[in-house]
């Protein structure tokens, strides 16, 4: 299998913009949280929703999200395709289950993290 480097790369890339703004105090609609697939946050002002790295690349897909009445969606449509967010961004993205898991977890704290690890994604490495 090989990863599709450009939407990895683009997905880093909203990621690393989302957490710019962040750390400067400025709200935008969207955030980066490897916690969930995808969370709405109806009580939260000016932040609609987060997403995981997988949630992310699926958001730039313009996959739709099954939110259920808690905000999480663990499944999302994309191309007439209904699946677990996980299972639908690791295809989208062209990566093995070892990168999958390694992208996808929750350990990611920072943005680094996860530069370093769509790195080794690219160069092999993983």
């Amino acid at each position: 299998m090989s990863a599709n480097v450009p939407l990895l790369e683009r997905t880093l890339d909203a990621i690393e913009v989302t957490e710019t703004f962040r750390r400067r105090g400025i709200h935008i609609p969207h955030g980066w949280d490897n916690e969930y697939w995808a969370n709405l946050h109806p009580d939260i002002p000016h932040c609609n929703a987060s997403f995981c790295f997988a949630g992310w690349a699926l958001l730039l897909s313009d996959a739709k999200f099954d939110f259920e009445d808690d905000g999480l969606a663990a499944k999302a449509e994309l191309d007439d395709t209904t699946d677990y967010v996980e299972d639908l961004a690791q295809e989208l993205l062209g990566l093995t289950d070892d990168q999958s898991d390694a992208l996808f977890s929750t350990q990611h704290r920072t943005v680094e993290s996860l530069r370093r690890t769509v790195e080794d994604i690219k160069a092999g490495r993983l």
